[in-house]
């Protein structure tokens, strides 16, 4: 099934030497061709789009940062009707697309978001896409924004349809501090878990990486590029538009893209190995099984993190 090949091609290229950062890519690049040949098979049977759309993958799809572990991240969005009758028509089609590819998505093995972020729920015209992000930045809801924030990181997966409008949403967000502060209040909330004179607090001796590293870490690039009006998706890219632009030092930027790599390589090892044994992937590692080698650049790429972390929501929290 496809899982398992993916997984298969993801050990053989670790085997390889190929760096997790590179293998994310590659995964997310295979997912969009079969996200690709799913909607062609449907249009197949449904006949052409009667207007210009886009398939949009969100999240973690959306920055080609694929692990073994993901669920559906994606909407659609289609262009505006010039009348009430072109809209209904649109709705209708574009509404039987997403639930076709959707359904193919989960028979393919990827569960459905439990947010709700798939094409099925989020699939609107172009001007509505943009009030959406519009309203996002403008008026973010600490609650939501956890979740909210998988928009942020659209791209464009197949179609025609010309977004740069939504584009020019995202690029405009550092002209709304509230949103930025907002932003960085929201990586803030997943600290990483370091105990007094630096230790690392797991649970049950387990460590969540997504939730207590990586998370707050994409956080930290997409607050970065929007400082500096990137539109980069990737979170290396990101980092690196911002030494760029020098919204960071080149030495921050470094630091963070050698955390968040070497955080990817421990929880893609992690996973080939559960996955091996039979079991479910997760986003956690045992922390005892690490070598002290290992534990103690794990402790150091959590400090970093956690020193930068503060820092920035120092500096976008003063006046």
């Amino acid at each position: 099934d496809y899982p398992t090949e993916v997984a298969a091609a993801a050990r053989s290229m670790m085997d390889d030497g190929l760096a997790a950062i590179r293998i994310s890519r590659i995964v997310a690049g295979l997912n969009d061709a079969l996200t690709i040949r799913l909607i062609e098979l449907a249009q197949a049977d449904l006949g052409p789009a009667p207007c210009e759309f886009a398939w949009l993958s969100l999240g973690s799809a959306g920055r080609l940062e694929q692990n073994l572990l993901t669920d559906q991240d994606n909407a659609l969005v289609y262009a505006d009707c010039a009348s009430d009758e072109e809209e209904d028509q649109a709705r209708v089609y574009f509404g039987a697309l997403a639930a076709r590819v959707n359904d193919g998505l989960t028979r393919a093995g990827f569960p459905p978001c439990p947010g709700g972020f798939m094409a099925t729920n989020w699939c609107l015209p172009l001007t509505s896409w943009v009030r959406e992000l519009r309203n996002l930045i403008r008026a973010p809801a600490p609650d939501a924004l956890v979740e909210a924030a998988v928009f942020l990181d659209f791209r464009v997966a197949h179609g025609t349809l010309d977004v740069t409008s939504m584009d020019d949403v995202l690029l405009s967000a550092n002209g709304t501090p509230r949103f930025m502060v907002a932003l960085s209040s929201t990586a803030g909330s997943f600290p990483p878990p370091l105990r007094s004179f630096g230790r690392v607090r797991t649970d049950g001796g387990y460590l969540d990486l997504k939730r207590y590293g990586l998370y707050a870490l994409v956080i930290l690039a997409r607050i970065y590029a929007m400082e500096c009006a990137s539109p980069a998706r990737a979170t290396i890219d990101r980092l690196n538009d911002a030494a760029a632009h020098h919204v960071v030092g080149e030495s921050t930027a470094r630091e963070l893209a050698d955390v968040y790599e070497y955080l990817l390589q421990l929880r893609l090892r992690a996973q080939l190995h559960r996955i091996e044994a039979g079991d479910e992937p997760d986003n956690r590692i045992c922390y005892d099984e690490l070598t002290g080698l290992e534990q103690s650049r794990l402790r150091d790429c959590l400090r970093r993190l956690s020193t930068i972390q503060k820092a920035t929501a120092a500096r976008l929290s003063s006046p």
